[in-house]
């Protein structure tokens, strides 16, 4: 059952009430009767989406990649074009190929420092830290056994 809340407001008395409306049993013949006067009137439904939309400034969107805090999408706008940036939503298109091309990259890397891929680079030098080895800029890359 979808519910959407109403505000009602009785032309004649003036009273005025949030009232919850069933979606799926609505018609144009709703009526709702005043609990005070005991006047009936008929109610219209008003469903519909929100007429705001983008940041509220009851609830500001802080980026803790920027370390800033948004106010208004306007505000939001203004920085991201003062500063060049461009705004990825997760899970679209874009971010998925700039996701998959940057793992392409970390096995190629591995595979160059004689790692199978990524994972097995990372699992290596897990087991190598827990032995007690620190790991050094370059390190990671396996020995060669010939020299």
């Amino acid at each position: 059952m979808h519910r959407a809340m109403r505000s009602v407001h009785c032309p004649m008395c003036g009273y005025l009430e949030d009232h919850m409306v069933d979606l799926d049993s609505l018609d144009d013949n709703y009526t709702f009767a005043c609990p005070t006067e005991g006047c009936e009137f008929r109610v219209m439904p008003e469903v519909g989406f929100p007429s705001i939309s983008g940041i509220q400034s009851a609830s500001p969107e802080v980026s803790k990649q920027l370390g800033k805090t948004f106010y208004s999408s306007a505000e939001k706008k203004a920085y991201m074009k003062e500063h060049k940036l461009v705004e990825f939503h997760k899970g679209d298109a874009e971010d998925i190929s700039r996701r998959d091309h940057a793992r392409e990259r970390a096995d190629i890397m591995a595979k160059r420092m004689g790692h199978r891929d990524e994972a097995n680079r990372r699992e290596t030098l897990t087991k190598e830290k827990a032995k007690g080895w620190t790991p050094t800029p370059g390190d990671g890359k396996l020995k060669d056994a010939t020299r």
